[in-house]
């Protein structure tokens, strides 16, 4: 069975005692005897960052620690070694002292932001590292709100109710953000429409909730530009996104364009097949847990760039 190893921190592996390479940019990958799992050793070159080891069998697959990721992709598995390098010591990245609260964001052995009230103390490890950090008050719907966006590799936006509890009311990836005439956030996507998404979101019962959305594309882009072996691709992420699709079906698809969502279901991603699986396959991301994740694969058939059909792959 295939495995592909991939992690941002740069690391050796080894399987059942053997040095195996480095795991760096980009991936490595194995064909694995699975009927004997394998003893897996990950050493960060980091050496304050502990390294990790494990029997890479069923249980570890569907049951991965908090700090690995699984996808299944029918044939093989992704495992995705989500571990940060270790911090250097203890320095305070951005402190703010409001009239309501006093927040800080700090390294100390990893990412941590703290808030702290008259009435109420928050404390958090953060999943991921920062460069810096931004504290920033604002009010929504009468109540005082406290937004910390945290700025690195990608960004990430987290907000908070301040009241007699302080409590976490958003926590997304944001390009970009506002709080004039309400709260709106902005995400731009790498794909091949380059869509901007601008959501809108209001404070209902201590939480906030999306509002409306608005979504753009690249002034250039027109799917008739494409190849034919990139339309399914435009059309599952334009799909996936929300977006009218309509320029993409044929006829006879789109008297059946309702039941779309439910055949193709969830998916939170689009990506090549990877190298066992059949060429003209189009693999689709599903979560299932907040570690595993699954793959499905669809194939599309073609009449003048037109889809007209769209098989699931029975294995």
């Amino acid at each position: 069975m295939f495995f592909y190893f991939f992690s941002k921190t740069p690391a050796i592996i080894k399987i059942n005692g053997v040095y195996n390479g480095k795991i760096s940019d980009g991936y490595k990958k194995f064909f694995l005897d699975f009927s004997t799992p394998p003893f897996v050793e990950i050493c960060f070159f980091c050496t304050k960052t502990p390294p990790l080891f494990f029997m890479l069998d069923n249980n570890f697959l569907c049951f991965p620690p908090e700090n690995v990721i699984v996808t299944d992709l029918k044939g093989g598995y992704a495992i995705n070694l989500d571990v940060e390098q270790a911090s250097a010591p203890f320095s305070i990245i951005n402190q703010q002292k409001f009239p309501f609260a006093v927040a800080t964001v700090f390294n100390d052995n990893g990412l941590k932001l703290s808030i702290e009230t008259p009435n109420d103390f928050y404390a958090k490890t953060l999943p991921f590292g920062c460069e810096n950090a931004q504290i920033l008050p604002f009010t929504l719907e009468g109540e005082q709100l406290l937004a910390i966006n945290f700025l690195g590799e990608q960004n990430y936006l987290t907000c908070f109710l301040i009241q007699n509890q302080i409590k976490e009311v958003f926590s997304k990836k944001a390009v970009d953000f506002c709080f004039e005439n309400g709260f709106t956030t902005t995400e731009r996507f790498l794909d091949i429409a380059k869509h901007k998404l601008t959501c809108s979101w209001n404070l209902n019962e201590k939480r906030l909730v999306l509002a409306s959305t608005s979504l753009e594309k690249d002034a250039d882009y027109s799917p008739l530009n494409l190849p034919e072996l990139v339309l399914p691709y435009a059309f599952l992420e334009d799909f996936m996104l929300g977006e009218v699709t309509d320029e993409f079906l044929s006829d006879n698809v789109k008297e059946n364009a309702n039941f779309l969502k439910d055949y193709l279901g969830e998916f939170i991603g689009v990506f090549p097949p990877p190298s066992f699986r059949k060429f003209d396959e189009v693999a689709l991301l599903y979560k299932q847990s907040q570690n595993t994740y699954k793959t499905e694969y669809f194939t599309f058939e073609l009449n003048n760039k037109k889809i007209c059909n769209i098989k699931r792959s029975d294995n």
